[in-house]
């Protein structure tokens, strides 16, 4: 017997699709400077000395200081908005989700109707020094309508059309440079066409508009959070510093030098940092005498912690016995292939253990055919026959890495020499690089028999512990997973964290339509690699929101659809499972958008999936799909097979 085949694996492999196609790649494993924008844009600056005005339009006229004047302008609720939409179509009640503020929050509008002109406009402003104005606005008008903002009455700064078919309200924030002199800024919404929107109302929607001083009033340096990395680490597993001039209302101020320092390492001109020996730091930022400083980083001396792993708040041990027989016996070989493990961890093919084995050793083949044991597959599985349930981890030769134990009873962790073939793409550099598993062919196989002193019978624990796609115990999963929490309380429920899990994901992940557009360029879509690359078809937004999940101690695994070709969540809140597509909640093109759709988002059932996603769906790759409209179940298809995440 030359080799042996597992046929399991197949469709996990040839992956999952959905909608979404995007055509900017944002930076790799660092943070998104559109989302750092997002998180400190802002600030209250009412009471501040650099300060020349701020409204946000929470009195009861157009008349802060009694400088504001307007044709056609005036205030609404998001209460009334809302009302208005529904009014027209209850299908639009979605879109009120993303306006801004809290329902009685009030915004000022400027019509948009056919035919109408509206300004607002705040005159005798005397600035002795250049000044920033930045507001936040959503405009919704036909084609040759605009939205503008004038100087003087004479010089237009900024100006937006109208979108035709426009389907939702795209917050956007405006930033716009205010020079020295006696000024006078009008906004102005026009629409001069003689046609509008039916079901929308037709205007521009302004709040939160501030003019300051353009000076630096503080430095912020991401990540904020708490941070674990290595000495040694590569590039892509290294923490990328990033660290921002804002002025007082949290505008962030281009073209600024900031110098970074750390004790413990140093940053290259990517913002990389390189940390030099282990022990707890924090990076320091400076620019026109403000300083700030990051989260705390603690470095380790390697990527594998081997005495414990905190997955949910749990600080797991590993192994804790060793009582079976020795590894070195149990060796089996095929007739053309001699291929031999040396395992420094477990040495027995018995164990007990804390959530996980720690399993090290490296592949020692003799043969000939040394070059064809390209890797080494893992598979761990519980139960028999058509009860068998499995999880599967992909490691290089030299290994060394956590075997969860997720099921109830004793676990077989198979542990096989293997030739693996994979997906290759270029990256951003032109590199070329390995992609997802195509296919896989296990050769020597050693047995170990693995059981978990914790008590598996609800069999929660599988939706709880990392896995070989789902990795919770990664550095860097969880360093992208404090960032999404930061700044919540202790106190925080499930479901808030889970609500910062989505929409960190949405900010920060794009859609990689290259994956559907080009063939056989599919990159890795585990939930390490996802963050590593910041792209992902739904394959991978499902695997990493099980494993930020899981390691916030909320239970979450991966749901498929064989027929939709398509993978989603479900995630228990307070006890109840409840269903959530985030790919579906990412609607940009562009992945420095700060729009965010909660149409799929924590869902009693996956009636409101099965009913807009199908088969015959224009963004599902033809590969895959069938001819009909494809229903989900209310867990994995995979599950009826027992494959696990």
């Amino acid at each position: 017997m030359k080799s042996k085949f597992f046929s399991f694996g197949l469709f996990l492999i040839t992956g999952f699709f959905a909608s979404c196609s995007n055509s900017v790649e944002p930076d790799t494993y660092g943070n998104i400077k559109k989302k750092a924008i997002d998180i400190y844009q802002f600030y209250s600056p009412k009471d501040s000395t650099e300060t020349v005005f701020w409204d946000d339009f929470e009195g009861t006229e157009l008349t802060y200081k009694n400088q504001w004047s307007s044709t056609n302008a005036s205030l609404t609720t998001l209460s009334d908005v809302r009302n208005d939409l529904v009014s027209q179509n209850s299908s639009y009640e979605v879109y009120y989700n993303s306006l801004f503020g809290g329902a009685e929050s009030k915004i000022a509008k400027l019509d948009a109707n056919y035919n109408t002109t509206s300004n607002l406009t705040y005159s005798n402003l005397n600035l002795s020094e250049d000044c920033y104005l930045t507001f936040r606005y959503f405009f919704v008008g036909v084609d040759g309508s605009t939205f503008k903002i004038i100087l003087d009455n004479e010089k237009e700064v900024f100006s937006v059309n109208g979108v035709s078919n426009s389907k939702c309200f795209n917050i956007s924030t405006k930033s716009v440079q205010i020079p020295t002199g006696t000024k006078s800024i009008t906004f102005r919404a026009q629409n001069n066409t003689g046609s509008e929107y039916i079901y929308w109302p037709n205007g521009a929607f302004i709040d939160d508009i501030s003019l300051v001083y353009d000076r630096t009033t503080s430095v912020i340096v991401t990540p904020r959070s708490t941070q674990k990395t290595y000495v040694g680490c590569p590039e892509k597993e290294q923490i990328r510093v990033e660290a921002f001039a804002l002025r007082t209302d949290g505008t962030i101020m281009e073209g600024k030098t900031i110098s970074m320092s750390s004790s413990n390492g140093t940053i290259d001109s990517k913002g990389y940092f390189n940390p030099s020996k282990t022990g707890s730091t924090k990076v320091n930022a400076i620019c026109d005498g403000v300083s700030g400083e990051s989260g705390e980083i603690t470095i380790y001396e390697s990527c594998f912690a081997a005495g414990s792993s905190v997955v949910g708040g749990i600080n797991y041990q590993g192994t804790i016995t060793d009582n079976g027989e020795s590894l070195s016996n149990q060796t089996k070989t095929y007739s053309d292939y001699d291929g031999k493990i040396d395992f420094e961890y477990p040495k027995t093919d018995k164990v007990t253990a804390d959530g996980f084995v720690r399993i090290k050793g490296k592949l020692t083949p003799s043969s000939k055919e040394y070059s064809e044991f390209n890797r080494v597959f893992i598979i761990v599985s519980a139960g028999e026959g058509e009860a068998i349930k499995q999880t599967i981890y992909e490691c290089d030769r030299d290994f060394d890495l956590r075997v969860w134990l997720p099921f109830s009873g004793e676990h077989t962790i198979n542990v096989y020499t293997s030739k693996l073939i994979h997906d290759s793409y270029y990256d951003e550099n032109g590199k070329l690089c390995e992609g997802d598993l195509k296919s896989y062919e296990c050769m020597t196989t050693y047995t170990i028999k693995a059981s978990n002193i914790h008590d598996n019978g609800s069999n929660i624990r599988r939706d709880i512990y990392p896995s070989g796609l789902c990795q919770a115990d990664s550095f860097i999963v969880q360093n992208f997973t404090n960032e999404a929490l930061y700044g919540l309380s202790d106190s925080a429920t499930a479901e808030e964290k889970f609500t910062a899990i989505h929409d960190y994901v949405v900010l920060n992940l794009y859609y990689d339509d290259a994956s559907i557009s080009t063939g056989n360029t599919r990159k890795k879509q585990d939930a390490l690699s996802v963050v590593k690359n910041r792209t992902a078809v739904c394959e991978g937004y499902s695997n990493l929101i099980a494993a930020m999940c899981r390691y916030a101690g909320i239970p979450a695994n991966v749901v498929i659809s064989n027929q939709m070709c398509h993978a989603w969540n479900y995630i228990f809140i307070d006890g109840n499972q409840l269903f959530c597509d985030v790919t579906w909640d990412d609607p940009d093109k562009d992945p420095y958008s700060t729009k965010i759709s909660y149409n799929y988002f924590l869902l009693n059932d996956c009636n409101g999936i099965n009913n807009d996603h199908s088969a015959t769906d224009k963004y599902i790759d033809s590969r895959y799909i069938g001819t009909e409209n494809a229903k989900c179940c209310e867990l994995s298809e995979f599950y009826k097979h027992g494959y696990y995440f």
